[in-house]
């Protein structure tokens, strides 16, 4: 197997006196389709945001794409939508190509200009997402699945080589939910994006992921797609009913 693009060894954090990760370790490769999954407050969210430089750990180091994270410049290579990215102000006076555009500042400076070019790369990301009819509609007036779509584009704006989400699905109907998941198809299949998405339901964890990570008691655990039903209420301390959607 190849190096690993993104590598969390021995992990540690907590707050308040209270450990949430003890020696996490997690290998991201090249063309992975990636699902993290655990109880609440197993420290999924925690762990993705320490790969993505948003969380320092306790104890621990980071590799992205073969450099420490100490030392790493190319953050656009990293795309993020963070949990409940669509939970804002519904009346925010932001058009689509207005949100999607306000990554690429984060390359030229907030006092950058935007050119032709920048304009071309915002409809490309939304296009690719089935957003671009909407690029000039507030992006309050959208459904929930839409905004997810335009969160994403948003993310996709830079080009990155890996794209982490958290809790994408949540707050989204069944109809959006498997819209969402034939993106991340196209995505990671035809795009060649790498994709690592933190969720709570099991039920979603489709054929089309490769690997699952189970975090619980502050490590993570391998499995493959069927995870069994002993395993699963290991993980989560209860008996479970996960309902399994094949989209």
């Amino acid at each position: 197997m190849s190096n690993p693009i993104i590598e969390a060894k021995n992990i540690n954090f907590g707050y308040e006196g209270r450990s949430i990760l003890e020696d996490a370790s997690l290998k991201i490769y090249s063309g992975d389709f990636m699902a993290i999954v655990g109880p609440n407050g197993s420290g999924k969210s925690t762990l993705m945001k320490i790969c993505t430089g948003l969380m320092k750990p306790r104890q621990g180091s980071v590799i992205l794409f073969g450099k420490d994270i100490s030392k790493f410049k190319e953050w656009g290579r990293i795309g993020y939508v963070p949990q409940n990215a669509t939970s804002f102000n519904q009346g925010f006076p932001a058009t689509v190509e207005e949100i999607v555009k306000s990554n690429l500042y984060s390359r030229i400076g907030l006092m950058g200009r935007i050119n032709k070019k920048h304009i071309e790369k915002v409809h490309e990301s939304l296009d690719l997402v089935g957003m671009l009819d909407f690029k000039d509609r507030m992006v309050g007036k959208l459904s929930g699945g839409q905004q997810q779509r335009v969160f994403i584009a948003k993310a996709l704006v830079s080009s990155p080589e890996i794209l982490f989400m958290d809790e994408p699905t949540s707050g989204i109907d069944a109809n959006s939910e498997k819209e969402f998941y034939a993106l991340m198809e196209e995505l990671n299949k035809n795009k060649n994006i790498t994709i690592v998405m933190v969720t709570h339901d099991i039920g979603a964890v489709s054929k089309n992921i490769s690997r699952v990570i189970c975090l619980s008691k502050g490590k993570a655990h391998e499995h493959d797609c069927g995870i069994d039903m002993a395993g699963l209420n290991e993980l989560y301390g209860h008996e479970v009913a996960p309902l399994r959607h094949n989209h």
